[in-house]
């Protein structure tokens, strides 16, 4: 996997877990499809989640933490989603 589709993959579990995150404070939409596929697409997201964490932070150290790499921001994006996905899970 190159860069950029480890960075694309990270976008959209980041996007994902931020719809998820302003669904459940801000917007409150109680539609049965958006339930179902919040259902099924959510365990997939999180392990996805961890997956791409683990290949991107081999990708930095590979890159030495560049810049201009894509890999430190799939990185940060990633760092950014699990703490406030499994921050949520432990603050009430």
């Amino acid at each position: 996997m190159n860069n950029k589709t480890l960075f694309q993959l990270s976008l959209v579990v980041f996007l994902y877990f931020s719809v998820l995150f302003l669904n459940g404070y801000v917007f409150k939409w109680e539609s049965t499809l958006f339930g179902v596929f919040q259902e099924l697409l959510t365990i997939l997201m999180l392990v996805l989640q961890l997956v791409l964490l683990v290949m991107a932070f081999k990708r930095c150290l590979k890159d030495r933490f560049s810049t201009k790499s894509l890999s430190l921001w799939s990185f940060s994006l990633l760092m950014v989603s699990s703490l406030a996905t499994f921050g949520s899970l432990i603050v009430l």
